[in-house]
């Protein structure tokens, strides 16, 4: 059995995921709570990842594909098919890329701060390690351990900076799994970089991307990122003077204020999807199914969680589909579903594909309670609980 990932999860709204990255754990980002927290609108979902805080390590070899591999999984038992914007820190920041290349069309919004482009040292253009400036005797008061891990990195050397260092990041780097840390480290490559698809994929074109980088990061650079960034049309760049690597620990207010930005271009692409899908589904001669798929226990579950992701796929790929949600609810075995169809013909096509699908095989008695109406002047009509299509 897979084991859960340790979770923190707040608000209510757009879900936002928050993927750390190699070392600390979900706390490094959960610093920036409050910029998502302001307006009420963002669900936040702060997910430890494999061997890192919570989070028990990955069985077997536990290198970077199965560290993606899992954050997919992760992704489609906490959110399904709803949409989401997604925040990547360092090695999170390629695994958020990995993330929505798989998902395509799910993604609302991108934000990368520091991401690592390429997870190989060697192909990275790093500036030499600077440090700005150094509070008198700072490091002398630490712990030696403390003292050591913090300047690995750090560029502003200050009590401030020490003590959000300190609340945020050194307690998941001091509680990472050694073995799990060592054989990510024996495998930390992917088969492809995502990079190349996203820049293809028509769902990027007009997705919110945000790039920050610190200028005197000697970690993963500024200038790998800033090419990163011109992949995508409606990116915004920021290499930022006076930061490292934990960009924003060492310019906090700065990141803020470009996250808050982000945010408000996410909401509006949002809002602006929202109002075409619900004019395309409003049209007359539309056909709509609503309500709601029931699992009679967690095997049937199992079997919605395992095929859901691909059917969804397939569905909205169909001709003359025009929405397809199935959205999971506070009870693990129901989900809502709701879809719209251009004209009967098209939802008679789908329902006849799905029937000898690989999801209509696996479902085939599973309890549906779904009405049917448009296309007619009829009132809505109450579906057979065994039909086969969502």
């Amino acid at each position: 059995m897979t084991v859960q990932p340790h979770l923190v999860r707040r608000g209510s709204g757009t879900p936002v995921l928050f993927v750390h990255g190699n070392g600390p754990d979900h706390r490094l980002l959960l610093d920036l709570d409050d910029v998502f927290a302001a307006d009420g609108a963002w669900e936040r979902f702060y997910p430890d990842l494999p061997g890192f805080g919570g989070t028990p390590p990955l069985a077997g070899r536990g290198g970077l594909p199965d560290l993606a591999d899992r954050l997919d999984e992760i992704v489609g038992d906490l959110l399904g098919q709803r949409p989401f914007a997604v925040v990547g820190n360092s090695l999170g920041g390629l695994l958020a890329r990995d993330l929505v290349a798989r998902r395509s069309g799910q993604c609302v919004g991108m934000a990368l701060l520091a991401p690592v482009v390429d997870p190989v040292r060697e192909h990275r253009t790093l500036p030499a390690r600077t440090v700005l400036a150094e509070e008198p005797g700072l490091l002398a008061s630490l712990d030696p351990a403390d003292a050591e891990t913090y300047a690995e990195m750090a560029v502003v050397l200050s009590r401030e900076n020490w003590e959000r260092f300190r609340e945020t990041a050194l307690p998941g780097i001091r509680g990472a799994d050694v073995d799990a840390m060592r054989r990510l480290g024996e495998l930390y490559e992917l088969p492809s970089l995502p990079d190349a698809e996203l820049e293809a994929d028509p769902a990027i074109r007009d997705l919110p991307v945000l790039v920050v980088a610190g200028r005197q990061d000697d970690v993963v650079g500024f200038e790998d990122q800033d090419a990163l960034a011109r992949r995508f049309p409606r990116a915004t760049f920021a290499a930022l003077d006076g930061a490292g690597h934990n960009v924003h620990l060492d310019q906090p207010e700065v990141v803020r204020t470009l996250l808050r930005a982000w945010l408000t271009a996410v909401r509006r692409g949002a809002e602006e999807r929202s109002g075409a899908e619900a004019r395309r589904a409003s049209a007359p001669g539309h056909v709509e199914l609503r309500g709601p798929l029931v699992c009679a226990d967690a095997r049937e579950a199992d079997l919605v969680r395992r095929h859901l992701a691909q059917h969804v796929e397939l569905t909205r790929a169909e001709p003359g589909c025009l929405a397809f949600h199935v959205e999971p609810t506070e009870d693990p075995l129901v989900w809502t579903v709701a879809e719209t169809f251009a004209d009967r013909e098209s939802f008679a096509a789908h329902q006849a594909r799905v029937t000898s699908s690989a999801w209509g095989r696996a479902t085939e008695g599973i309890r549906r309670d779904y009405s049917v109406s448009g296309a007619s002047d009829d009132s809505p009509q109450p579906l057979a609980g065994g039909s086969s299509t969502p």
